[in-house]
Formats: C-alpha cells, structure tokens, sequence
C-alpha cells in the first residue's frame, strides 16, 4: 500500500513541477511569464491532484469490496456444498448399513436390536428423500454436470437398497 502511494506522490509531484516550468520553457520568451499567471492556475491543478487522489482511493476501496463479495460468495457456495456432501454421505452410509432381515441370524440374541437399527435407518433414509432429491437436483449449479450425474447414481443406489431391504424384510415378516 505504501509502495503504491509513494508512486502516487511522486507522479504528482513530477505534474507540478511539469506545470511550473514547461510553460517558461515553451512560451515566447518576447513576453515573461509572469509567476502570478502560473499560480493561478495551482489551484486547479490542486484541486485536479486531490480529486484523482480521492478517485485512486476509491478504486482501491471498491476493488477491496469485490473481493471481500468474491470470498463472500466462494463461503456459500461452500457451505452449499458442504450440506449437499453431508446429506449424501449420511444417507449412502445408512444405505450401506442396512442388512436384510433374512440375513440376520435368528439365534442371535441382537437379532432385535440389529432389525431395530435397520427401521431407524431406512426411516432416516425415508424422512430425507425430499431433502436428498431436492440436493441432487441443485447439484448442477453448485457442482456441475459429471458430480450431479454421480450424485444421481448414488441417489439410485440408495433408493435400490431401500426398496430391496424393505422387500426382503416383507417376506421374512410374513
């Protein structure tokens, strides 16, 4: 930042003297420039330096504003993201530990436990299916197409073993 302002003062600096003595220089010398015309004209060019000096500021500002929007936006599309991954990661979890009934062992004295646990999964599975379809969906515009594809194959897999364990858990009931 000082580096940058430094540079600032020294190109207005390098103007004023430019508009000091350029004139003299360039001007018929038959009629002597009078140092009273040339501080007339100081003002303006004050004037004109602050103005471009406050201009120069307020581009640094609004610049530090886009990024401060930029970063903004890249945290929630972050956190979007974030709750998608964490729904699908639930759920293919749950998917994955479900156990057909006939697969339990009847003698074994979890037997009820473990079936227990399988209705509270696909009953978690069950309670966020909106939430899961509604996710895979808007993958496409927080993802792009090849995760919303995946994410539609993981979709169809979690709803496969449910309706497979859910199935198989019929017939063992009956």
């Amino acid at each position: 930042m000082t580096g940058s302002r430094d540079t600032f003062l020294t190109i207005c600096l390098v103007l004023i003297t430019v508009l000091l003595f350029l004139p003299s220089i360039f001007l018929d010398h038959a009629q002597s420039l009078k140092y009273e015309d040339v501080f007339k004209a100081v003002p303006a060019v004050v004037i004109g330096l602050i103005t471009a000096y406050i201009g120069w500021q307020q581009h640094q500002t609004a610049a530090g504003q886009k990024r401060i929007a930029e970063d903004k936006h890249r945290l929630e599309l972050f956190e979007k993201r974030l709750k998608t991954y964490d729904l699908f990661l639930r759920m293919a979890v749950a998917a994955h530990k479900l156990t057909p009934a006939s697969i339990l062992d009847f003698d074994d004295p979890e037997r009820d436990e473990k079936y227990k646990k399988n209705l509270d999964r696909i009953s978690l599975i069950k309670d966020n299916e909106n939430d899961l379809i509604s996710h895979g969906e808007g993958s496409l515009f927080l993802f792009g197409p090849e995760v919303k594809s995946a994410l539609d194959v993981a979709s169809l897999h979690i709803f496969s073993k449910i309706m497979a364990t859910e199935a198989v858990n019929k017939q063992v009931e009956q």
